[in-house]
């Protein structure tokens, strides 16, 4: 097979927010694969609340260092897809696989898995930004 058609990709985790429980793993260090093929790249995870929300987001680094952000998964939401790339998240194992389809050459590169943990004064600081978006109109009858 000639080495043109082989990829490298390599795993690299990071993690990021406010506190010191949060913990962003991987065991997979490089996932050989070919041209047009899918791979999974996993990466488990802590946070520090249990009735946290919180973010998590895939990046693609390149040779000379550029980052790419490939897709961000809200912890409130279902699995997320941009093009060829899309997660399998499992909230209650703490688990997110970044899943790559139709890989080409330019997939060669670092991935990193990072998590950001919104914090309750972050919470409330949208919430003041954006109030008209939790003001919900009360069912009740109103009177003449």
């Amino acid at each position: 097979m000639p080495l043109s058609s082989l990829l490298w990709v390599l795993l690299t985790f990071t993690f990021s927010g406010y506190s010191v429980a949060q913990q962003v793993t991987q065991v997979q260090t490089a996932v050989p694969s070919q041209v047009g093929q899918t791979v999974t790249l996993n990466c488990r995870y802590q946070i520090s609340w249990t009735m946290a929300f919180y973010y998590i987001f895939w990046y693609k680094q390149l040779p000379r260092g550029e980052m790419t952000l490939l897709i961000r998964q809200y912890s409130e939401h279902g699995n997320t897809r941009n093009g060829r790339y899309s997660v399998n998240f499992q909230k209650a194992h703490k688990s997110i696989s970044l899943i790559i389809s139709a890989l080409q050459l330019e997939d060669s590169a670092k991935y990193l898995c990072a998590l950001w943990e919104l914090t309750v004064l972050e919470v409330m600081g949208k919430a003041e930004q954006n109030p008209q978006s939790l003001i919900r109109e009360s069912p009740t009858a109103s009177g003449p």
